[in-house]
Parts: C-alpha cells; structure tokens; sequence
C-alpha cells in the first residue's frame, strides 16, 4: 500500500520540484520561512557533522543566527539558489570550528548585511561567487586567527566598488585573495 502511494506522489513532487528540491539537512530545522542550524539543533543528532550543504534552499532570507553556535561543522556550503536574497546581520556568528563558507550561484543574492560574518576565528577560506550582490560585504568581524586565509570574491556582476578598509579585522594576515570578474561594464550613454 505504501509503496502505490509512493509511486503514486513521486512524479507529483518531481512535477512540482522540477526535479530539483530542498532537503533540510539532519542538523537543522527548517520551516517555509526560516532554517535554524545551531549548538541546540546540532545536540540532537547523535552522529556528528562536519559538513552543512544547503542546496536548492528555498529561503529568501538566511536570518540573524541561523548557523549560531555549531561545533561539529566545518564547512558550510550554500549554492544554486535562486531564492535567497538576504543574508541577514550575525546569520554565521560564533561558529568556532568552522573553517570553510562557501556561497555560489546564488544570482538572486543582493543583500549581505554588515556583520553577516561574525568571530569565526578559525575561517580559513571564504567563497561568495556568481551572486547579485552589489555591494561589497562587510567582513570585518570575522576576526580569523588562520595565518593562510584565502578570500575569494569573484563573478558577482552586480558588484560596483569595494570600500575603503573593507579588509580591516577580517584577520591578521591574508596570504591568498582573488577579487576577479566583478564589475560589469554598462554601455555609457
């Protein structure tokens, strides 16, 4: 009987996900509106995650202290959205053992809010590319302790200048960053 239903719903979902759905990962919850993966969500899991993929996210906002607090994760990874357009101020706050963000294909992206990236002491590498963003995300409390942090800002056509100081107390020191293909260039009338 379950197997008829399912065979059953399976192409509507199909249909209505045109192939491609969200999936809250173990460690969260997630409702129509908000996602939340934090200490709390994570506690309840007895096996460990050291990586958060958020794929297809269906979220226009990533809200203030969605991923708070986690300490088995490692790397976060948000990609081929076309959904989310703010990341809203502390969203990845007090993440300690976290090493790794990834945001990318995000195109509808126009928002990151000052302090989105807030004492992340360990970040070692920070990804936001191909997204709508047209203004410079501030990164200056992120406060990375790594001495071999890479920052890559690349393929966000929307971008339009990056201001000055936008790298101060990001980290101590930066042995990598690739800020390519931003700008795009509009005819001038």
């Amino acid at each position: 009987m379950l197997r008829s239903f399912l065979l059953l719903v399976s192409p509507l979902l199909m249909s209505f996900c045109d192939g491609v759905c969200f999936m809250c990962p173990e460690i969260c919850r997630c409702s129509q509106k908000s996602i939340t993966c934090n200490s709390a969500t994570e506690s309840l899991k007895s096996r460990t995650h050291s990586r958060l993929v958020l794929n297809y996210i269906s979220l226009k906002i990533i809200s203030t202290h969605s991923f708070d607090g986690l300490k088995g994760v490692k790397r976060i990874e948000i990609a081929q959205s076309t959904s989310v357009e703010t990341i809203e101020k502390e969203a990845f706050n007090n993440l300690l053992n976290v090493s790794e963000i990834s945001i990318q294909n995000t195109r509808s992206l126009v928002h990151i809010h000052k302090w989105a990236f807030n004492h992340l002491p360990n970040l070692k590498y920070l990804s936001i590319s191909n997204t709508g963003i047209g203004v410079f995300p501030d990164l200056t409390s992120i406060f990375s302790l790594e001495s071999d942090f890479i920052l890559e800002i690349c393929d966000n056509l929307n971008l339009r200048s990056i201001p000055t100081n936008a790298f101060i107390g990001m980290t101590s020191e930066i042995t990598t960053m690739q800020v390519s293909h931003n700008f795009s260039i509009n005819d001038s009338p």
